[in-house]
């Protein structure tokens, strides 16, 4: 229904580009392109999100000087959109803080979810003997709230816990990121100043490149 009624929407929101990908996949399969989105606005949560969009022949208007939905909500703050309409491309059971807040400051928000994060089995996961029997990382990466909810259940934290007494460090793509870890009582070590894939392998390796 959103597709149909595209000329309608001032904005269009996208928080990740697995919402491009997916967005773009079903403009394609009603034979659409992205043509359909002349004159609209569009933002994108980081650069990540933004490059994914810029490759897809789709110009971008607005990237948040801090990568995330708080960094996107505060610059839409600094923006008249009190009677704007926008469509939010998102994931299922996303947080809701930040559709909240568009609603709070646009005319009109449509919130459509186009795909939904599920852990993976633990029978699925290959290296989950290894985790178990005696095996110490050096550093453990997490990229998302849903990253670290998912690795808590499938390893437990009497392991991390055993894990970072013993020399190993956490490292958290940015502060959504940090916050959960934090609420699992994970001891956070890295973090990057900026929440990009590149910027995070540099902060890990200055990291220990420092000690």
């Amino acid at each position: 229904q959103a597709l149909a009624t595209l000329a309608s929407y001032d904005w269009l929101v996208f928080t990740s580009t697995n919402g491009v990908d997916l967005f773009l996949r079903r403009l394609k399969s009603r034979n659409m392109d992205v043509s359909a989105l002349q004159g609209r606005l569009i933002a994108a949560v980081g650069e990540s999100t933004a490059a994914c969009l810029s490759r897809s022949g789709i110009a971008v208007s607005l990237v948040p000087k801090f990568f995330s939905a708080e960094g996107l909500a505060a610059e839409f703050e600094q923006l008249d959109v009190a009677e704007k309409s926008m469509l939010l491309i998102t994931a299922e059971s996303g947080r809701e803080s930040f559709p909240r807040k568009l609603m709070s400051m646009a005319g009109e928000v449509h919130v459509v979810p186009v795909y939904k994060n599920e852990p993976v089995p633990a029978n699925e996961v290959a290296q989950l003997a290894l985790l178990k029997n005696g095996f110490s990382p050096d550093v453990i990466t997490f990229t998302s709230p849903s990253t670290v909810h998912n690795f808590v259940e499938l390893v437990g934290q009497e392991r991390i816990d055993f894990w970072h007494e013993n020399g190993c460090r956490f490292a958290a793509i940015g502060s959504i990121t940090q916050s959960a870890m934090k609420a699992h009582f994970i001891a956070v070590d890295i973090v990057p100043k900026k929440s990009t894939i590149t910027e995070f392998v540099e902060s890990i390796v200055d990291y220990f490149n420092d000690k």
